[in-house]
Parts: structure tokens; C-alpha cells; sequence
């Protein structure tokens, strides 16, 4: 199997994201427009891993290094090579799903503390204004 390097890699995805956000937006490829961004999706996950440096180093008994140049140095003294620590990425919370039933649970929970309060009517009028949920769920 051939080895490919971090830069060789790094330039593949680049391009391939390029190419997979041209072909997301011409008509021709209308029916397969969810497997390409599907595919641009993984592609922009592979790129960022690619491009992820790390923010510290994990050396033996318990010891954390936060700079190059410590685990440099750490590394000419030790038989214990430092581990790269990368940070892990933030979770989405593009999901109007779940923000929505966290609202509804906030309104629930606002309505039992404090029953005059208005901000849960307002809530829930914004969420049913916005489509987010139907006129049964305000009922409710």
C-alpha cells in the first residue's frame, strides 16, 4: 500500500473539499446533493483532524507539558517519548430538535418555581411562531 505524508494528505482534502462544494451547488447533481454533502462533511472532518496541533503532551507520572520546547527537552532526558494531547471539538448543537425540547423543559421548570412568571408563555410563543412546535405542544 502506498504511504501518503501529512502534507500530501492535507492538500488531497483541500481539494476534494473545493470540488465537493462546486458540485453541491450545480443543479446536475440535485439528486445526489445529500451523499455530496454528506461527503463534504467527512471530508471537512478528515481536514480539521489533519490540521489539529496539539495543546499539550502527556508524559509519564502524570505529567502534563504545555509547549514544544518543554517536550523537546523533556524528550532528549526521557525513555518515555511525551504523547500529543489534541483538544476535542465542540458539539453541534445544530439540532432544532434538541434545543427545542430543552426550552420546552426550561418553560416546565420556570412554570413550577415561579407560576406568574410571563417568560414561559413568551417561549413557548416564540418556539410555536418559529414553527418549532405545534399548538398541541402549548396546550400541553
Amino acid at each position: 500500500m502506498t504511504k501518503f505524508t501529512r502534507e500530501q494528505l492535507i492538500a488531497h482534502a483541500n481539494e476534494s473539499v473545493k470540488s465537493m462544494e462546486f458540485a453541491a451547488r450545480q443543479t446536475v447533481f440535485k439528486t445526489s446533493r445529500v451523499a455530496i454533502e454528506m461527503d463534504l462533511a467527512l471530508a471537512r472532518i478528515a481536514l480539521a483532524s489533519l490540521e489539529a496541533m496539539p495543546v499539550a503532551w502527556s508524559c509519564a507520572h502524570n505529567m502534563v507539558l504545555f509547549n514544544a520546547e518543554s517536550v523537546a527537552a523533556y524528550a532528549k532526558h526521557s525513555a518515555i517519548a511525551p504523547k500529543p494531547l489534541y483538544a476535542a471539538q465542540p458539539a453541534s448543537l445544530s439540532h432544532e430538535e434538541e434545543l427545542t425540547m430543552l426550552v420546552k423543559q426550561l418553560v416546565s421548570q420556570l412554570k413550577k418555581a415561579k407560576p406568574d412568571c410571563k417568560l414561559p408563555d413568551m417561549a413557548m410563543g416564540y418556539l410555536e411562531r418559529n414553527g418549532l412546535i405545534s399548538a398541541e405542544d402549548v396546550l400541553r
